[in-house]
C-alpha cells in the first residue's frame, strides 16, 4: 500500500546458471529470502523440508520433452517426461540442499524412454505409471518418497490468484501509457529510481520485445498484461537483462500463453493459464503457473532471486453498485501489513479528485477483509471513484479507478411549466445549490440568480423553449426544458 511497490529485501545465495542444451527444461538456483511468489508456509506440510522458494509451481500437469532442473520444481499433477535423447536433472547443478524436499509431483510420474531422472533432494510423489523407474540420487542426496500432499496444493492456486488481481488492481504509475507499436512493447518513466506499475492492453495478442525507456536500473517494475490470450514470440533478444531481478510479469485473465524463441527477464505469475512452450524460450525468474505446461522443446525457467516484495496491502477487488441515487461502493484485501485507513475519492472528470470519506484499515491481518462506502450524493453523469491507501507512516498508493453512471433527477422543480409571466423554484434542500440559470437556445444566461420558493418574471421573454440549468455545490449539473408561452 505503499506509494510505491516496495522493494523487496535482496535475496542470497544465488546460482548463475550454467549452458544448457536447446531442448531444455532449466530452473537454477535458488534463493533463501521469500517474495510474493514464493509458496506461504500455510501451503507446506509438517516437517517440510526446505522453504518455498521454487523456480517453477505448476498447479496443473506438466508435460515435458527433454530437460534439466537445476532448482526446485513442484507440480500439483502429472508430471510426464518425453525425451527420447537425455533424462532430466532436478537440484544437480545448482546444488540444491541434499536434505530438501526439492521435487514434487502430487499426481503420476510417467517416464519410459530409458534416461534415468537424476534427482538432488527429496522427491515426493503420488505414483508412479507401471513401467517409469524411479529417479536416481547421489550418495546421501535424498530419497524417492511416496506420498502426497508434501505441498498442499488446495487453495494454492486461489492464493495465486487473489495475489495476481491485486497485482492488477494497483493504479498505473502516472506517466505515458504503455507503447504497443508492431508487438513492440514500450514503459517509459520519469528517469527516477523507483516503483513503476504498467497496464497493459495489447491490441493483438503478441510481443516480440519490451523496452524501458527513462526507467533506471534498480526500479521496481510491474507489468499487467490484461489480455486473456498472449503470445511472447520473438526472433532476437526481447528484453535487456538489467532488471530482471525487480520485474514481475502478471498475467490476471490469460488462459493461454505461448512462448517461442521469447526470452523473459523477470518473475512470472499466470495463476489461470495454460502454457505452451517452443523454440528454447527462458524465463529467468520464479514461474507460477496455474494451468498445465506443454513444452515440446527448450523452455528454460531460470534463477533470478526476485527483489520484489509482498504488497503492504493486497487488493483483490474493488467495485462500485448503483442501488437508487446512492453509489455503493465494495472492496476485498486478502492481507494487510501497517496499513492505516482507506480513503475513498471522487472526481466527476478524471482530473480533480475530492475525499468522500475513509475507512479505517484492519492494520494487520492475513485473512480476506471487507470493506463498504455509500457516496450517498453521486453526481449526476459518470462518478470515477480510487481508493488512496494509507501506511501507518504516511505512505500511500492508488487503487485502480472504476465508474459508476448515474441519470439524476433534477433537484430543482421549476412550476408552472408552461410559463406566462412567472417561474417560481423550489428544493428540497437549497443551501446545495450553487447556481441557477436560465439559458436562451443560444446558450446566453438570461439569469443568474433565483431564490427558493420566489418567483421570477419571465413575461418579456420571446415565446419559446428555454434551458434550466441547475449547478449544485458539489459540482453535479443538472438541466430541463422551460417553454414560455
Amino acid at each position: 500500500m505503499k506509494n510505491t511497490l516496495h522493494l523487496l529485501a535482496r535475496c542470497t545465495g544465488m546460482v548463475v546458471a550454467g549452458m544448457l542444451s536447446l531442448n531444455s527444461f532449466d530452473a537454477s538456483g535458488q534463493c533463501s529470502v521469500a517474495n510474493d511468489l514464493t509458496i506461504p508456509d500455510a501451503y507446506l506440510s509438517t516437517g517440510f523440508s526446505g522453504g518455498g522458494n521454487f523456480n517453477a509451481v505448476i498447479i496443473g500437469n506438466y508435460n515435458t520433452g527433454d530437460g534439466s532442473a537445476e532448482g526446485r520444481v513442484a507440480v500439483g499433477g502429472n508430471f510426464t517426461l518425453n525425451s527420447s535423447t537425455t533424462g532430466y536433472q532436478v537440484g544437480v547443478t545448482a546444488e540444491s540442499p541434499v536434505t530438501g524436499d526439492n521435487f514434487i509431483v502430487n499426481g503420476t510420474l510417467t517416464h519410459n524412454t530409458g534416461n534415468q531422472i537424476t534427482v538432488r533432494g527429496n522427491f515426493y510423489y503420488g505414483a508412479v505409471e507401471a513401467s517409469t523407474p524411479l529417479p536416481v540420487h547421489g550418495a546421501g542426496e535424498g530419497a524417492n518418497i511416496n506420498g502426497t500432499n508434501r505441498v498442499i496444493f488446495t487453495g494454492l492456486k486461489q492464493h495465486y490468484v487473489d495475489l495476481s488481481n491485486g497485482y492488477a488492481a494497483q493504479a498505473s504509475t502516472s506517466g505515458p501509457d504503455p507503447l504497443v507499436s508492431s508487438s513492440d512493447l514500450v514503459l517509459t518513466g520519469d528517469n527516477t529510481i523507483k516503483n513503476y506499475v504498467f497496464n497493459v492492453n495489447l491490441s493483438g495478442n503478441n510481443i516480440s520485445t519490451v523496452s524501458f525507456v527513462n526507467i533506471p536500473v534498480g526500479s521496481g517494475i510491474l507489468i499487467n498484461i490484461l489480455n486473456t490470450n498472449v503470445s511472447l514470440t520473438s526472433g532476437a533478444t526481447p528484453m535487456v537483462i538489467g532488471y530482471k531481478d525487480k520485474t514481475v510479469f502478471n498475467f490476471p485473465n490469460a488462459t493461454n500463453i505461448l512462448l517461442s524463441s521469447f526470452n523473459v527477464q523477470g518473475g512470472f505469475l499466470a495463476p489461470n493459464a495454460n502454457v505452451s512452450a517452443l523454440a528454447a524460450s527462458d524465463i529467468v525468474g520464479p514461474a507460477i503457473i496455474g494451468g498445465n505446461i506443454n513444452n515440446a522443446t527448450g523452455l528454460n525457467i531460470k534463477n533470478s532471486c526476485l527483489e520484489f516484495p509482498p504488497l503492504p496491502v493486497k487488493l483483490i477487488s474493488f467495485k462500485g453498485k448503483k442501488e437508487g441515487e446512492v453509489a455503493n461502493l465494495a472492496w476485498q484485501t486478502t492481507s494487510e501489513s501497517n496499513a492505516d485507513k482507506f480513503v475513498v475519492e471522487r472526481s466527476g472528470k478524471g482530473k480533480a479528485w475530492v475525499a468522500m470519506g475513509e475507512v479505517a484499515a484492519a492494520g494487520e491481518s492475513v485473512k480476506t477483509e471487507s470493506y463498504i462506502f455509500a457516496d450517498k450524493s453521486p453526481l449526476h453523469g459518470d462518478n470515477l471513484y480510487r481508493l488512496k491507501m494509507l501506511d501507518k507512516d504516511g505512505t500511500f498508493a492508488y487503487s485502480r479507478i472504476i465508474s459508476v453512471d448515474f441519470k439524476l433527477k433534477s433537484t430543482i422543480s421549476a412550476f408552472p411549466n408552461p410559463a406566462t409571466n412567472q417561474v417560481t423554484f423550489t428544493a428540497v434542500d437549497w443551501q446545495k445549490i450553487g447556481q441557477v440559470q436560465l439559458l436562451s437556445h443560444t446558450g446566453k444566461s438570461l439569469i443568474g440568480q433565483a431564490e427558493n420558493g420566489k418567483a421570477i418574471e419571465v413575461g418579456s421573454l420571446p415565446q419559446g423553449l428555454y434551458l434550466l440549468k441547475i449547478t449544485e455545490k458539489n459540482g453535479n449539473v443538472s438541466t430541463q426544458k422551460i417553454l414560455k408561452k
